[in-house]
């Protein structure tokens, strides 16, 4: 077991690793150094979160069925990343994830500190529309990053961070993926999930920048506005079977540390390359909200910086930032909603 979990966190991944065996009690707290009424407490606190413990005096204990529950100890237990979610705050109730991350970030939390938690009262998605944020139905995480960037690197940043999500999505339940510009991920021509970056920067330099991140697991229809309700979609649904949160949520840690890695560094070629394979717009028609200001063209390319390429009807091309416009396709006549189907 990694040196750095928790004791509870250890008990916690030696029931995990034996589904189908009982793990005896006196073995673990050797294993562990610590004294047979220290593991009781531990497998009390256990249950006391909604892991159905079955305790067989003799033979120990066994955790048959992996109830989904999102907890730090759930979360650490199985994460792979190297600083990514080391610094953890799950929260049963939160106005906003990225808001209680942006706090943290001020108080001089580090890179890769995440918030996540059950339910969203403020979930938020951009130009600062509302997102559905119901108790145990979705994901809803925000992440601390504080890129050696100046402010124009963010569109290409935002853009990647929505490649990472389609990735942790798609290893997660193999469903075919895509995503539409700037950085909502689409599965069965429908929206799961969508990504809100806000940075503290100035003119020249990022000081911080949270990514948040709203992934619909469970979301019933009534449970979303009536105007989406037709454009939005569930992990759950689409997959035909429950995806639990706590693998999920590792999976998004996991992905979004190698994109940044390769942000960081330069590297990415490679990633906008598959960004663009991914983009359910390109090479179709379009429009474009500026504000009270509609364009309609086809999108033909997604730049280097993270800019939408447009063709005007006129032959003339125009850039849009991810963080000034919205997108449609204009054949599928869908209104344009103030209200989103996943949290940030």
């Amino acid at each position: 077991m990694p040196a750095l979990m928790t004791t509870r966190e250890r008990v916690l991944r030696a029931l995990l690793d034996s589904p189908t065996e009982f793990v005896s009690g006196q073995s673990l707290a050797a294993e562990l150094g610590i004294s047979r009424p220290a593991i009781w407490r531990h497998m009390a606190a256990l249950k006391g979160q909604g892991y159905e413990l079955e305790a067989i005096t003799g033979k120990g204990y066994r955790l048959p069925q992996r109830p989904d529950v999102l907890s730090k100890e759930e979360i650490l237990c199985r994460l792979e990343t190297e600083s990514f979610g080391r610094a953890l705050r799950v929260l049963a109730e939160v106005g906003s994830t990225n808001d209680e991350a942006k706090a943290w970030a001020m108080a001089g939390c580090p890179e890769g500190a995440v918030v996540a938690a059950d339910t969203q009262t403020g979930g938020r998605g951009r130009r600062g529309r509302a997102w559905a944020s119901p108790a145990g139905k979705g994901v809803y995480v925000s992440v601390v990053l504080r890129p050696r960037a100046a402010p124009a690197a963010l569109g290409q940043l935002s853009l990647l961070m929505a490649l990472a999500t389609a990735r942790a999505i798609r290893e997660s339940t193999s469903l075919t993926v895509s995503t539409k510009w700037p950085n909502d991920v689409w599965v069965d021509g429908r929206k799961v999930a969508g990504i809100l970056l806000e940075a503290d920067a100035d003119l020249e330099q990022v000081r911080s920048a949270v990514v948040g991140i709203g992934i619909n697991l469970s979301l019933s229809a009534e449970d979303l506005p009536a105007q989406v309700r037709r454009t939005a979609t569930s992990l759950n649904q689409a997959a035909g079977r429950p995806v639990p949160r706590a693998p999920l949520v590792c999976a998004l840690l996991r992905e979004m540390e190698t994109v940044y890695g390769q942000f960081s560094s330069g590297h990415v070629a490679r990633l906008l390359a598959e960004c663009r394979a991914l983009e359910v717009c390109l090479g179709r028609p379009v429009s474009v909200e500026l504000g009270k200001q509609s364009l309609q063209g086809t999108a033909e390319e997604i730049a280097a910086g993270g800019e939408l390429i447009l063709r005007l009807a006129s032959g003339e091309t125009r850039a849009f930032m991810a963080g000034d416009v919205s997108l449609r396709p204009r054949e599928t006549g869908a209104p344009e909603s103030r209200h989103e189907p996943a949290t940030e």
